[in-house]
C-alpha cells in the first residue's frame, strides 16, 4: 500500500486552504447577480487567461495524456493543436461579440435571438456536457489517488465533488478563477517536479533518457513507418 509524505498533506492542505480563503473572500464582496456570475468585468486579463489555460489541461490531461503518450506516443498532437488555431479567432471575434451584446449570459442572448425553446436546448444540453466532463475528471483524479496514495476511489469522487460544488456556489466565479490559478501552479510545478525527480533518480541524465524516448519511438506523431 502507497502512502503519502507529511510534504503531500501539506501541499494538499495549503490547496484546500486557499480555495476556502478565495471562496469566503469572493462571496463577502457579492451583491448582485452581475457580481456572481461575471464579477463585474473587474477580473484582470492575465486572471482570465491563466484559467482558461488550466481549465483545458484539466486533472485528466494531467494524467491521461503523459500515460497515452508512454504507452504510445504524440499520435495526439493533431488534434489538441487545433486549440492554437482556434483560440486566435476567438480572441477576436467571439470574445469582443460576447462583451459587446451577450452581456451577463449566452443562454439570454440565445433567448432573445431565437427564443425561449433555444435558452433551454443550449442551457440543457451544457449541463449534460459539462455533467459528463466533470464526471470523468472526478474519476481519473480519483483513480490517481488510488494509486498514489491507496484512497478509496469513491471517497474521492464523493469529497472532491463536494468541495468543488460549495465553493464555486459560494464564491461564484471570482472564486473559481483564483481556484483555477491556484490549480495551475500546482499541476506546472508539480509537472516541473516530476521531470526533475525522474531525471534525478534515474542516475543518467537528462540527454540519455530523451535518446532512449526517441529510439523507442515516444516523440513519433502517428504510426511510425
Amino acid at each position: 500500500m502507497y502512502s503519502l509524505s507529511f510534504v503531500d498533506y501539506l501541499v494538499i492542505a495549503v490547496y484546500l486552504a486557499g480555495v476556502v480563503v478565495f471562496g469566503l473572500r469572493a462571496a463577502r464582496r457579492q451583491d448582485s447577480t452581475s457580481e456572481y456570475f461575471v464579477a463585474n468585468s473587474s477580473i484582470p486579463g492575465f486572471a482570465v487567461g491563466f484559467t482558461l489555460m488550466t481549465t483545458t489541461i484539466s486533472s485528466a490531461t494531467f494524467v491521461a495524456i503523459p500515460g497515452s503518450v508512454f504507452a504510445r506516443n504524440w499520435w495526439q498532437l493533431f488534434y489538441m493543436s487545433a486549440a492554437l488555431l482556434v483560440i486566435p479567432l476567438v480572441t477576436s471575434f467571439a470574445v469582443p461579440f460576447y462583451r459587446r451584446v451577450v452581456r451577463m449570459s449566452v443562454y439570454e442572448y440565445l433567448e432573445h435571438r431565437f427564443g425561449y425553446a433555444a435558452r433551454l436546448y443550449g442551457s440543457v444540453g451544457f449541463a449534460i456536457n459539462r455533467l459528463t466532463d466533470v464526471g470523468y475528471l472526478l474519476y481519473t483524479t480519483a483513480i490517481a489517488m488510488e494509486v498514489i496514495a491507496g484512497w478509496n476511489i469513491h471517497s474521492v469522487v464523493i469529497g472532491v465533488g463536494i468541495f468543488t460544488l460549495l465553493y464555486t456556489l459560494i464564491g461564484g466565479i471570482e472564486a473559481s478563477i483564483w481556484a483555477s490559478i491556484l490549480q495551475g501552479v500546482l499541476m506546472i510545478g508539480g509537472a516541473i517536479a516530476i521531470m526533475i525527480s525522474v531525471i534525478s533518480e534515474s542516475g543518467l541524465g537528462a540527454g540519455p533518457i530523451f535518446s532512449y524516448a526517441y529510439d523507442g519511438g515516444k516523440f513519433a506523431i502517428g504510426t511510425r513507418i
